[in-house]
């Protein structure tokens, strides 16, 4: 059986298409369960502990979840994933790396702060990023000495 190239090149190049146009999820960050510990190394039951994460390559926003962590003074956070098709991650790479070149930001990132209940100076904070990157097991709490408003 013999396919003619006009029907093999249609074929392949309605595939491109579709890849192009059929969008797909993709991990943003990866789950995680943080352990968060005061500068003793205990455990901080019930404090807030913040997660925000994004995409710039097809996102303008950042996306934030708020939880407490429990008994043993963990904080859970899921998977994050963005959908979007190829061909907006591509063109969006192109105009962001050509209208600001070495300072484009591309790819995608999140971060997680975590606050001592009642003690705005004593707070933690850590960033991940998508390439190489893991998140902590742990989050030590340090107090931040800031100077008081005259």
């Amino acid at each position: 059986m013999r396919i003619n190239k006009a029907r093999l090149s249609i074929g392949i190049s309605l595939l491109g298409i579709v890849m192009l146009i059929l969008p797909f999820d993709s991990i943003v960050v990866p789950a995680v369960s943080v352990r968060i510990v005061d500068e003793a190394g205990n455990p901080m039951r019930n404090v807030f502990v913040k997660e925000e994460w994004n995409d710039v390559t097809v996102e303008d926003g950042v996306h934030v979840d708020l939880v407490k962590t429990d008994e043993k003074g963990v904080a859970t956070f899921p998977t994050r994933t963005v959908r979007s098709f190829l061909l907006k991650r591509i063109t969006n790479t192109v105009w962001r790396i050509s209208t600001q070149g070495v300072h484009a930001s591309i790819g995608s990132g999140g971060s997680i702060t975590a606050y001592a209940n009642g003690d705005p100076h004593m707070w933690g904070w850590v960033s991940y990023e998508r390439n190489g990157g893991s998140w902590p097991a742990q989050i030590e709490l340090k107090r931040w000495e800031a100077p008081a408003y005259p």
